[in-house]
């Protein structure tokens, strides 16, 4: 056996997520780079120390109410701030559905707008969280108010995950959460009224009874309908730890759980990456905690991120195509709830029979050059052990007759082995990724 080493230009490995041009001044949204977000930072902490622990943990940009005067310590570090408290918020709940165009008018925003005040960390507009369908056609238009006030800044909305309630028979779509009789309609609906060219939506597989095949669901269905529309697909994911009321604590998040959640994102295509919460927001175990001290989550985190950040640049160069659930059972952990069958390996125009030799589930994103060049890509996420009991070491299998394959993990290059039978293969540790990026050989160099 021989083995092909893909050599990586370090330099890609140091890229800064968040360019520095055309935004000399201060960070930019740019939206060619895979990002790292994160939630809520406590006005007491947002001091130029405590930005630069959030800098140097890999976050490019922050979703909260910053304070103008920390606003030249975000610029500093390159943390990109998506401003909240700036215009009304709306969140769908509390018997308001429906409501949102008779409370927040639009002359509401543009006045909110008339006194924004701009600074060059400032990246974005929070404009609200997890609203109902029922108020989409307005919340719409609200958006547009905004982008039109603020055409370079990115407008932000999250949106419900798909275990929020829907309409029943027994239960109206004003006061369900969704809106709509289920998720995919309340997707459909948002793609219909929002002017935005993203979805992001925000899934807990560790609160309340959830399980992962929960976001196995969530992620198809968004990155499905990101592929129709041309929309990028966002994720905000579990940082922290929840107690539901009369249950247990779920949680603390391992490094593994982190890993997981991130790499099976990107297998669907994910371009920005939210972790929740950075101080506290909601829950347990944040990042840091209430005397401003980094928790044992920021270690974790800042090593998920920078893996992220490694594997991002090549990982960016594709865009999702689909996405088979390799070999996976019809357990919680597996496709229970989901809309999508299992498959024996994932079969792509370049690399084919992807599979776990001893059988481990496995998520395999199929991808195409966005270029729209002829290279191809797949992204291989290890799917057997999502509550981190016991990492093992697989080793996946492939063909890719004429084609000439490097493969890419978190830590940098990794080997592919040429077998005598003509398949190849890499290693791959449980929850973690691996980026296989295949260009077609000449006539010449084909074995």
């Amino acid at each position: 056996m021989n083995k092909l080493v893909f050599s990586f230009i370090a330099a890609f490995a140091a890229m800064a997520l968040l360019g520095d041009s055309p935004c000399a001044k201060g960070p930019c949204f740019d939206r060619s780079k895979l990002l790292i977000g994160t939630y809520c930072m406590k006005p007491e902490f947002q001091d130029e120390e405590h930005v630069r622990d959030m800098a140097e943990c890999g976050v490019d940009f922050l979703i909260a109410k910053v304070k103008p005067s920390a606003l030249d310590a975000f610029a500093k570090y390159g943390v990109g701030v998506v401003q909240n408290g700036v215009v009304p918020g709306w969140w769908g709940g509390g018997g308001k559905n429906g409501k949102m165009a008779e409370v927040n008018t639009l002359d509401k925003y543009e006045s909110a707008m008339q006194g924004f005040a701009d600074h060059p960390a400032i990246v974005g507009i929070d404009i609200g969280d997890e609203p109902s369908a029922l108020d989409f056609e307005h919340y719409g238009k609200a958006a547009a108010c905004v982008a039109k006030a603020v055409p370079d800044k990115l407008v932000y909305v999250n949106l419900f995950p798909n275990y929020a309630a829907a309409a029943s028979l027994t239960r109206s779509e004003a006061e369900s959460q969704l809106g709509t009789p289920d998720y995919r309609t309340y997707i459909e609906k948002y793609c219909r009224y929002f002017p935005l060219d993203y979805i992001c939506f925000d899934s807990y597989i560790w609160g309340w009874h959830n399980t992962p095949s929960v976001l196995f669901e969530n992620l198809r269905i968004v990155a499905d309908a990101c592929a129709g529309t041309g929309k990028s697909p966002w994720v905000v994911l579990q940082v922290n730890s929840h107690k539901p009321a009369g249950g247990p604590k779920r949680g603390p998040m391992t490094e593994n759980m982190l890993r997981y959640q991130a790499n099976v994102s990107l297998a669907f295509g994910s371009e920005v990456v939210i972790w929740a919460c950075w101080t506290k927001g909601w829950w347990l175990d944040n990042v840091v905690d209430t005397n401003g001290l980094r928790t044992a989550q920021y270690d974790r985190l800042k090593t998920v991120n920078a893996e992220l950040k490694r594997i991002g640049p090549w990982y960016m160069k594709f865009r999702r195509l689909y996405t088979d659930l390799v070999c996976f059972d019809d357990g919680p952990d597996g496709l229970r709830g989901v809309g999508q069958s299992a498959v024996p390996f994932s079969n792509g125009v370049a690399i084919r029979g992807v599979r776990a030799t001893d059988g481990a589930p496995i998520a395999v994103g199929q991808m195409v050059a966005r270029d729209g060049g002829n290279a191809r890509a797949v992204y291989v996420v290890a799917c057997d052990d999502p509550h981190d009991r016991g990492e093992k070491v697989h080793s996946v299998s492939f063909r890719a007759d004429g084609w000439e394959v490097r493969a890419l993990d978190g830590d940098g290059a990794v080997d592919v082995v040429q077998n005598e039978d003509g398949t190849m293969c890499v290693p791959l540790k449980s929850s973690h990724g691996v980026l296989l990026v295949a260009k077609k050989l000449s006539r010449t160099k084909k074995r």
